[in-house]
């Protein structure tokens, strides 16, 4: 089956999220589909530019304490469900902005600290696809905490920190957004093979 762009109409006009009506023809049928962007315009859209730019980022933060490693997480109050979840920090793209500069502003504002180190782990890819053409960049931070929050007014954001063995039960055992599980995992795996490599390397 064929499916052509026809059309796309803008319904909204709001800061952070937009609704786009996006028509498509199909064997002279049209098909109706609402999709929520983070772009304010048309043609920023990925279905008119097929580019894979993020228009947001997420950063795992952690930092070393007497040689044991933390990671850091936020429990932040969610208006789209009334409900704290346990995430990481996570921000939009400003205009002008890199991914890296955008991360590392999230990071200074949501939990106070300062950034020694910052890798990309996951170019920008869409988080749920099915309903949104948001793209997301993620990124492992290494911090220094200097708890000097910066936060909107309408933000609600708990710092929490944890040790690196915890983060197994942490998962388990509370209200995490699928994106961020996913990041902690994988930074959780990728630990436990640099411990395993480190020690082989050493035999």
């Amino acid at each position: 089956m064929k499916h052509t762009l026809d059309n796309i109409e803008k319904l909204t006009d709001e800061n952070f999220l937009n609704l786009y009506k996006v028509i498509y023809k199909s064997k002279d049928k049209p098909i109706v589909f609402l999709v929520a962007s983070r772009n304010k315009e048309i043609s920023k859209l990925y279905a008119r530019t097929k580019k894979l730019k993020a228009n947001a980022v997420r950063g795992l933060p952690y930092f070393y304490k007497d040689n044991e490693l933390f990671v850091i997480t936020i429990k932040q109050f969610r208006y789209t469900v009334n409900d704290y979840i346990f995430e990481c920090p996570a921000g939009l793209v400003e205009p002008n902005e890199t991914e890296e500069q955008a991360i590392i502003r999230e990071i200074e504002e949501e939990i106070g600290a300062k950034v020694k180190n910052i890798v990309l782990t996951e170019s920008a890819g869409f988080t749920s696809v099915g309903l949104s053409d948001e793209l997301v960049a993620n990124f492992n931070v290494e911090v220094e905490l200097i708890n000097n929050q910066h936060l909107d007014e309408f933000e609600d954001i708990e710092i929490i920190t944890l040790p690196f063995s915890e983060i197994p039960n942490f998962i388990k055992n509370n209200n995490l957004d699928l994106t961020t599980k996913m990041q902690y995992k994988n930074f959780y795996i990728e630990k436990l093979l640099e411990k395993y490599e480190t020690k082989e390397k050493m035999i």
